[in-house]
């Protein structure tokens, strides 16, 4: 038996709505691999935390410092390496 008009225009419909949900779902999954994407100050911050990790006994305060004070050194980093 063959679908009435109206059964195709609910089926049109859904399929619509599928596939806007679905470029909805994989421009957001885009937009979130691009906002997780590490930049180059964050391999230097790694770097710089990796370092200052491996030297305990000149860290005193909160973890937060730490990581605050790894992004500084990066930041020092790239402005070096931008005065060139």
């Amino acid at each position: 038996m063959a679908p009435t008009p109206k059964e195709l225009e609910d089926q049109n419909r859904m399929l619509q709505q599928y596939l806007a949900f679905a470029r909805d779902d994989a421009s957001q999954q885009k937009m979130q691999y691009e906002e997780a994407r590490e930049t180059l100050r964050d391999r230097l911050a790694m770097a710089a935390l990796a370092g200052l990790l491996g030297s305990p006994a000149s860290f005193v305060g909160e973890w937060v410092d730490l990581a605050r004070d790894a992004y500084a050194i990066a930041d020092a980093m790239l402005q070096a390496r931008n005065a060139r």
